[in-house]
């Protein structure tokens, strides 16, 4: 269930995930609002789903990259309100690609649309333009947001196919709360992440949307290392059936270093997945075993079972931090599936 109201003393992270997609919504205090990235949830944009109930000011939406399950729907949150600053690293938008620009406009429709809604803002107010080359910073009130990858030369110089080498990993910090967005940035850049940015110490996080889906790929000790009560949240990529969660592979790996995992959904579909939040030990996932129906601990000391829920909108987490760094969950959509290593 999403929460009623939001405290305006609280950082929110809402993190959505239908199976094939990803959205990020961040609430900075009192009313600030960060998008990241756009997936369809119930037939909208996931963050459609937030900003109008909770209200706020549009801040910052960034795009990490062009795979479809990060822009659908983007264009439609770029027109809902002018946002003041718009990320992205995507060279289609600049206008000195010469020849390469026309092959790049054999594009699916919606990236099309996405691109020119992004052209028409940064047109608009040069302002609003965030190139999201690594060591760039913008402050969203009192929260700042600083670009880990890629850098601008690399980008340039690329010649790959897989857009996720590309994608825009970033940092958010707020008072005592740093919050790690992985993107889909694959190894080996991670190494290379972490010693660029060594005084940051990237491993001390709050909480981290795992890069990549939780694929094993996309792992490195310098951002794994540390607190085993810090909040890790996965987004699956079903088409792939990522994450997996054999020995060895990306959940066991993760679980080595927390207590706990939230996912917003499986790879698979399962019997409870539209119904209520579930929980399960990664063996028995391992093993093909469906999750369980789970009980739920919320604020203010309200606990019990969650009856069925006969909604659409599924597959979404949300956590809340204090200033001094302190995070619980307080959300739990129906598909969620908490996932401990357990015996």
């Amino acid at each position: 269930m999403m929460p009623e109201e939001l405290d305006a003393d609280y950082l929110y992270l809402f993190v959505f995930g239908p199976g094939k997609g990803e959205s990020i919504a961040i609430r900075v205090p009192p009313d600030l609002w960060v998008i990241v990235d756009s997936c369809r949830v119930a037939g909208k944009a996931a963050a459609m789903h937030v900003l109008p109930k909770y209200g706020g000011q549009c801040e910052c939406i960034v795009l990490t990259h062009r795979h479809q399950d990060h822009y659908a729907g983007f264009s439609n949150l770029l027109d809902y309100d002018v946002w003041r600053l718009v990320g992205c690293n995507d060279l289609y938008l600049d206008g000195h690609l010469g020849e390469s620009r026309d092959l790049e406009r054999r594009l699916a429709n919606e990236l099309e649309q996405v691109f020119a809604s992004v052209e028409q803002r940064w047109a608009e107010d040069v302002e609003s333009v965030w190139w999201t080359w690594r060591k760039t910073a913008r402050q969203v009130g009192h929260a700042e947001l600083i670009a880990l990858h890629p850098e601008e030369s690399y980008a340039r110089d690329f010649t790959g196919y897989d857009r996720n080498e590309l994608s825009s990993a970033i940092l958010l910090t707020w008072q005592r709360v740093k919050l790690l967005l992985g993107a889909d940035v694959p190894n080996p850049h991670w190494a290379e992440i972490c010693e660029v940015f060594a005084d940051q110490r990237l491993n001390v996080h709050q909480a981290m949307k795992a890069p990549h889906h939780g694929s094993e790929e996309a792992l490195d000790d310098g951002i794994l290392q540390g607190d085993p009560d810090r909040f890790w949240f996965i987004t699956p990529y079903s088409p792939k059936r990522v994450p997996r969660f054999e020995d060895g592979r990306g959940i066991h790996r993760m679980l080595q270093h927390v207590n706990a995992l939230h996912l917003t959904g499986l790879p698979r579909a399962h019997d409870r997945q539209m119904e209520q939040p579930c929980k399960a030990f990664r063996r028995e996932l391992a093993a093909g075993q469906d999750p369980v129906a789970t009980s739920f601990s919320l604020p203010g000391g309200i606990e019990g079972d969650l009856e069925p829920v006969r909604d659409d909108l599924s597959c979404y987490l949300v956590a809340r931090f204090d200033e001094h760094g302190k995070g619980e969950v307080v959300g739990y959509g129906p598909g969620s599936v908490l996932v401990r290593e357990g015996p």
